[in-house]
């Protein structure tokens, strides 16, 4: 009896650590994600030169899923505000969302999400 309970602890324990790291993962994917748009702003792309937010917010959203190594993000998940657009002295705003599955019983599954903002130097 006292065997199962310390196990059902220690799993619940490791569960929670799972959850910490993932949520970690999806701040700096976020956080990287705000910083490349904040850096890039209306120059984001290949070649680089004024570009519409329509033709940016790809760039951004697969720098945020490339960055969550180890989530399955999809790019869908990933939302992009530019205030008031995506010119220099703007502001942007990156936030995601997962889906965190755990694999111990007893617990059920629960969204993450996280966001970051930052200033457009370019």
């Amino acid at each position: 009896m006292i065997l199962l309970l310390l196990l059902n602890i220690l799993l619940s324990i490791m569960e929670a650590g799972r959850a910490v790291m993932n949520y970690h993962t999806l701040y700096q994917a976020v956080s990287e994600g705000a910083r490349f748009a904040s850096v890039n702003g209306s120059t984001s792309g290949t070649p680089p030169g004024p570009r519409p937010t329509t033709e940016v917010d790809p760039l951004i959203k697969q720098r945020v899923v490339d960055a969550a190594v180890g989530l399955q993000l999809a790019t869908g998940n990933v939302q992009v505000n530019w205030t008031p657009d995506n010119r220099p002295g703007s502001s942007v705003s990156v936030s995601a969302s997962y889906l965190y599955e755990p694999f111990a019983l007893g617990w059920v599954a629960f969204s993450l999400s996280s966001g970051s903002s930052g200033v457009i130097l370019r």
